[in-house]
């Protein structure tokens, strides 16, 4: 699981090392062009996608489309 250009012990990307449950944001690249937000917990993380579950429902997002994300606190800075 590990690519050649990661190097041992740490993660290829930072949300692999993320915690389940804990408050994300990522922004991906939409098909049609542009960006969107997925803003919720996360809730399953996998080589090809990072799944969150938000105020909408339950997103999957190709982990190829990722242009950004980050841990963030909770509502209202609780965490």
């Amino acid at each position: 699981m590990c690519p050649a250009a990661a190097r041992p012990g740490r993660p290829a990307q930072p949300w692999e090392a993320w915690p389940l449950g804990s408050r994300v944001v990522v922004r991906y690249h939409l098909e049609e062009g542009g960006y969107s937000d997925a803003l919720g917990t996360l809730l399953a993380v996998d080589p090809d996608a990072l799944t969150v579950a938000t105020r909408r429902g339950t997103m999957t997002v190709p982990t190829k489309a990722i242009a950004i994300a980050k841990l963030i606190c909770g509502p209202n800075g609780a965490e």
